[in-house]
């Protein structure tokens, strides 16, 4: 069948955001907060909860070797383009994984290692583990597939604190980490030429390029300082370091551009965001759901309403999926005009899993 490749070839072009992400941290107080702003043309999108126990065969659409594996984790993720196919989340372990576009990705070659697609890649590390090393080690067995269209790179962060940047550069998995990654940054060019941009720069500029962007929240992970919190502002360290994050995503959003904004309270397995549909602030918390396999998987519109929404989930349905496929694929210009058979295939997929 033609058609999951032809959808992934068009999805090169539509996947070319501007996105950024960082680290936050205050280890005096046990905070490891982690932005992240996701850029594209639509907003449209869904939260999932990605259960624990359940048996899964990689979406592989491509003339591949598809990843076996038993999910053991349970997490939340931020789903565009159907179910399984994550921009990125945080699981029940604390581990974030979340991606950006790199023009300069070269994905591994063939091998005798299965392979998983490069959204998948992220549903498969917060299936399978807690901690950044657990992720970097992952490259000895797993591998993205050398069909995948999309070149992207990734920030991972843990609840340790532990924080890398991935990049499949010459197709070899490059990793910025410890003394290595000296700011836990990421925008959309390699680590190395921001980090070179950075040692340069000296006051924002208001062309908002991906150089630019990396060094605004550089500079706001850099001259985070948590003594200066007043107290008739915030009621607590916590609050001040959440909302110090979402300034640094305010000064690095492009207008028109970026559709949402996410801070991932990491100790507290809490969730907050608002959306470009919605300036609402809302959160959820991961202690909220149910990740046992035998429980329905449950998932809510992104864009909907305000405060904590933990309750306002509902139950997962081909129904659901199948139409948010039809209006993300419907809306973007590079993917309109599939055939109905090639968006029931990507929509469907969810459906071949069984729990362990």
């Amino acid at each position: 069948m033609r058609y999951p490749v032809m959808i992934l070839v068009l999805l090169i072009a539509s996947l070319a955001g501007a996105c950024s992400t960082f680290l936050l941290t205050n280890p005096e107080e046990g905070d490891i907060i982690f932005g992240r702003s996701y850029d594209f043309e639509v907003g449209d999108g869904m939260l999932v909860t990605n259960k624990s126990g359940v048996s899964k065969v990689a979406f592989m659409p491509y003339s591949d070797t598809a990843a076996t594996w038993v999910s053991r984790y349970g997490s939340l993720t931020f789903n565009q383009f159907g179910r399984e196919t994550p921009q990125g989340g945080i699981n029940e372990a604390g581990l974030v994984v979340e991606l950006m576009w790199l023009d300069e990705t070269t994905y591994p070659k063939g091998d005798e290692r299965p392979a998983v697609g490069e959204l998948q890649w992220i549903q498969y590390q917060l299936d399978n583990h807690a901690t950044v090393e657990e992720v970097l080690a992952s490259d000895e067995t797993v591998r993205i597939s050398f069909n995948a269209f999309t070149p992207l790179h990734y920030l991972v962060a843990d609840a340790t604190g532990d924080c890398a940047v991935v990049e499949f550069i010459d197709g070899e998995m490059l990793v910025h980490r410890g003394d290595e990654l000296p700011i836990a940054a990421l925008t959309n060019n390699t680590y190395d030429d921001s980090l070179a941009e950075f040692a340069e720069w000296t006051e924002p500029v208001e062309e908002l390029t991906s150089l630019e962007r990396f060094c605004r929240a550089a500079d706001g992970v850099s001259t985070y300082e948590p003594a200066g919190v007043d107290p008739t502002v915030y009621s607590s360290l916590k609050d001040s370091i959440i909302e110090y994050a979402f300034n640094i995503l305010k000064a690095v959003t492009t207008e028109g551009w970026t559709q949402w904004s996410i801070v991932y309270d990491i100790p507290n397995r809490r969730v907050n965001y608002y959306t470009a549909a919605n300036p609402e602030r809302r959160s959820v918390e991961l202690e909220s759901f149910d990740f046992a396999c035998e429980t329905p998987v449950l998932v809510r519109d992104v864009d909907t309403g305000a405060g904590a929404v933990d309750d306002l989930f509902i139950e997962y349905s081909y129904e659901i999926n199948r139409a948010l496929v039809g209006r993300v694929y419907g809306a973007v210009e590079f993917l309109q005009g599939l055939p109905t058979m090639a968006l029931n295939y990507v929509a469907i997929y969810p459906e071949r899993q069984t729990c362990e």
